[in-house]
């Protein structure tokens, strides 16, 4: 038999460290079959609450006591000197090299990051980490490290607390600590389950989602504080069942995966019993495998690898592409030598610096250390260049547009025809005609404010709180257009469905329709099982299109309008034989199920995506020569991809009616980056809501003679 709680250094837990970095890292490079090495993450969580509060609770069986003070210079001397050479390092970069598009936003991201917040300012925007088209923030993995700063900050009071009450109602100190952490941890628990489904994007960086992750490392501190008892064998099985537990996962989880939530118990238990098993076992061979040497230096630099790799994976993405061998092989070898650099000449002489060995100057450095990259940041911000096309009379997300034609909204209606002036947007190619110059419509230079400025193109988007995202099954429906419309239809589909929404929303007005939304990210609506844009099962897509089509069938509204983006899928096997040809058949056959069911069907052909992305930051670096960011096209290959698959299963149900409108998206087979003063795009294939809206009298136009052509009388 054999006690716990053994004091010093154990190589082991810098094993387990090495472990989750290289996870996180691998997975981070686009390794398939690592995928889920973003539990790395959790791992660092569970040995942090582990050291901390192993440190925390043998201070208190020392001196009998907390010192808040000399703990927070102990964090301080040890965290800020390599994260803020790292958010310098970024700043500087930024202004440098990144797009003017982004300057600010990235800006925004360093400021955050220095003062530990990084993680909600990235819940606020739901930012999805596993995502067509938008700017990767270069501070994105400083999330998880704001999590821990967090938890640095609360978890000494609350000790503290603890003994403070055990000490005045004479109760045993463990025992409060235990009722102290329990107190913290089990909501934590309960609100990740919750919210993971609810709010995949949000739970994934929210500190209330993390902190039973810490707490169960803290737990783990105090059960070998008691004196745990058991055989080393125990020790032994209890570490190779952990180092199973964190590898699994790693190898079966994916961007799709629900997360944190249930499945994150897994990977933390598991980091729990590796813990538990170096403790009880440390000459087990689990605990000697993760205490070679190499393993070991690795996990005594992971900090600085942590921080220093996505940085670097960012810049060489940007510069070289993320899908080559090359690539991922020069990002793994520089940021495994930058972190080196790193740690042998920033976090040692930090750590080990006489001058700020007391708390007193230890937390003015590391004031003063948070504060420097703050600063660069919001100097970056402030002085990053306003783009020479914006309309400094309108920002991003609005419906009317400015600009020398004064100020005139898309909602306005003359009897059923919804109107724009002449000029704007699509209405500029439908004012100039077919066969006129494009330079009519499509400029080579500007002359005039956009609309939006490219600047703001990424966020002049359709409402998206309706939208369900990828990681859930449940659908929101939401009622746009006149709720009292004698004529009903949905909106089904993936976010190229979702992308109408706002010219669906006007015309369902002018029209006096009712219109009901119901989409979700990455999900054509269609009886094929659904494939995710890294090639894996999508279960979740397919429950929803089952749920959504039992509601439709229930509803029996007069018609749908669907689009979509996704162009594979398959309706038997597995997801290694999703094919073109597969997504057609399952089209066809919801599609037909909808027609034999009453509800007629109005399909939106998927516009091209351009060759030139992103678009906007092309536009904002060539406002004199605006066709460098203009898409040449064959005919074919405007219609390629979804376009075509819906083309040929409405081959196969006759009774669909199909809508184009590529011809005022991408005229003469060109995909211009500018029209009519307004810019097209904002991420990849996506259309900004402005040029959406401007194609509002053209949809309806069509809208209304497909409606004409199936029988159903427009209201």
């Amino acid at each position: 038999m054999i006690r716990g709680e053994r004091l010093g250094f154990r190589p082991d837990i810098q094993g387990i460290r090495a472990l989750a970095v290289l996870l996180v890292l691998v997975s981070h490079l686009g390794v398939g079959r690592l995928a889920g090495g973003f539990i790395g993450v959790d791992v660092f969580f569970v040995i942090s609450g582990f050291l901390i509060t192993g440190l925390l609770i043998r201070e208190s069986d020392r001196s009998g006591t907390v010192h808040l003070g000399r703990f927070y210079a102990r964090r301080a001397r040890r965290l800020l000197p390599a994260a803020s050479a790292v958010l310098v390092s970024v700043s500087v970069a930024v202004w440098l090299w990144a797009p003017a598009t982004q300057r600010s936003a990235f800006a925004g991201d360093v400021a955050a990051s220095a003062v530990s917040v990084i993680n909600w300012r990235l819940a606020s925007r739901a930012t999805d980490y596993f995502a067509e088209d938008l700017g990767i923030s270069p501070v994105q993995h400083f999330w998880s490290l704001a999590v821990e700063e967090q938890f640095y900050l609360l978890w000494p009071a609350l000790i503290l607390i603890a003994l403070i009450v055990a000490r005045w109602r004479k109760w045993r100190a463990p025992a409060v600590m235990g009722v102290a952490i329990a107190t913290v941890s089990v909501p934590s628990l309960f609100i990740s389950f919750s919210y993971s489904g609810s709010h995949p994007a949000q739970a994934y960086f929210v500190t209330s989602t993390r902190l039973w992750e810490l707490g169960l490392g803290a737990g783990l501190a105090l059960l070998i504080r008691a004196g745990v008892r058991a055989p080393k064998i125990v020790g032994r099985i209890a570490s190779w069942v952990g180092l199973g537990a964190i590898l699994v996962p790693a190898l079966s989880y994916s961007s799709a995966s629900v997360f944190p939530g249930l499945l994150a118990l897994v990977p933390t238990i598991g980091a729990a019993l590796l813990l538990l098993g170096g403790e009880l076992s440390p000459d087990g061979a689990a605990a000697r495998l993760l205490s070679r040497r190499p393993v070991v230096y690795i996990g005594t630099i992971s900090y600085s690898l942590y921080l220093w790799h996505w940085p670097i994976l960012v810049v060489v993405r940007d510069w070289w592409g993320h899908g080559s061998a090359g690539a991922r092989l020069l990002v793994f070898l520089l940021a495994i030598v930058v972190a080196a650099a790193s740690y042998h000449l920033i976090e040692e002489p930090a750590r080990n610096a006489a001058v700020i060995s007391k708390p007193v100057p230890a937390l003015l450095l590391g004031g003063n250390l948070a504060l420097i990259p703050l600063v660069v940041a919001l100097s970056l911000g402030l002085t990053a260049p306003v783009s020479v096309t914006a309309d400094a009379s309108g920002s991003a997300g609005t419906n009317e547009f400015t600009g020398g034609i004064g100020e005139v909204s898309v909602w306005a209606s003359d009897g059923d025809t919804v109107v724009l002036p002449p000029n704007v947007g699509a209405e500029a190619i439908r004012n100039a005609g077919a066969q006129a110059d494009p330079l009519s419509y499509a400029p080579n230079s500007l002359d005039a404010p956009l609309r939006p400025s490219p600047l703001l193109a990424l966020d002049d988007e359709p409402d998206r709180s309706c939208q369900v995202t990828t990681t859930q099954s449940e659908p929101k429906y939401c009622v746009i257009g006149d709720p009292n419309g004698a004529v009903e239809f949905w909106i089904v589909g993936d976010s190229k469905a979702q992308q109408w929404v706002e010219a669906l929303d006007a015309i369902a007005w002018s029209m006096h329709w009712k219109g009901v939304l119901a989409t979700k990210s990455a999900c054509a609506f269609s009886a094929a099982h659904a494939v995710t844009e890294e090639g894996e099962a999508y279960p979740l897509c397919d429950d929803y299109n089952e749920t959504v089509a039992t509601a439709l069938a229930a509803a029996k509204p007069d018609f749908v309008v669907t689009s979509q983006l996704s162009d594979v899928g398959y309706l038997s096997g597995d997801v290694s034989s999703a094919s073109a040809s597969g997504a057609v058949q399952g089209l066809a056959e919801r599609w037909q199920g909808l027609v034999d069911g009453g509800t007629d069907v109005i399909a939106i052909l998927n516009n091209p995506r351009p060759t030139t992305v992103p678009v906007y930051e092309c536009v904002n670096d060539n406002p004199k020569s605006l066709r460098a960011c203009a898409s040449e096209m064959s005919p074919a290959s405007v219609y390629a991809g979804a376009a075509e698959v819906q083309r040929s299963a409405a081959d196969l149900v006759p009774d669909v009616q199909l809508v184009d409108m590529n011809d005022l998206i991408c005229p003469g087979n060109t995909c211009y980056a500018v029209i009519g003063g307004v810019v097209v795009y904002r991420s990849g294939s996506h259309l900004t809501s402005s040029y959406e809206m401007s194609l509002v009298p053209a949809l309806a136009e069509r809208l209304r003679s497909a409606t004409s052509a199936l029988g159903i009388n427009p209201g």
